[in-house]
């Protein structure tokens, strides 16, 4: 029985791995967002320090700065989904480590892993469901 459990552990552990490339690949791209953001921002501040703005310019600068505000919308989406994304490979960890943690082979401590774990397994089908879902639209 003890295998078993260390077998879910284990697993458990992958998945949450898994799930953790996608806040640091999201994270990444964060990044080289808010560097591409703040070229943008210099280059608004320096047209518009040169003095007397044309109008071409100032189309110009109206553009870049739809762009600026599109990007700093992307990056609070990407922000928030690193940190749901994020917590819920927290919670499904902790879960998965709290019920490995109290597991005996009998009495009131099976039963509490087995709650903990069924908690688990249905998190987990959240995923499955978000998978399936994604993959079956059209």
């Amino acid at each position: 029985m003890k295998k078993k459990v260390n077998n879910n552990f284990t697993l458990v552990i992958l998945l949450v791995a898994a799930m953790l490339l996608i806040p640091l690949i999201f994270g990444l791209a964060l990044i080289d967002l808010d560097s591409d953001m703040d070229s943008l921002k210099n280059e608004i501040s320096t047209t518009l320090e040169d003095g007397e703005v044309d109008d071409v310019e100032g189309y110009g600068v109206i553009a870049e700065s739809v762009g600026y505000g599109f990007g700093a919308f992307a990056s609070v989406i990407i922000f928030v989904i690193i940190l749901m994304v994020g917590g819920y490979a927290l919670l499904l960890f902790v879960i998965a480590l709290i019920a490995r943690l109290i597991f005996k082979a009998e009495g009131k401590r099976l039963t509490a892993y087995r709650i903990l774990m069924g908690v688990e397994y249905v998190l987990q089908l959240g995923i499955v469901y978000l998978l399936v879902d994604s993959l079956c639209r059209r």
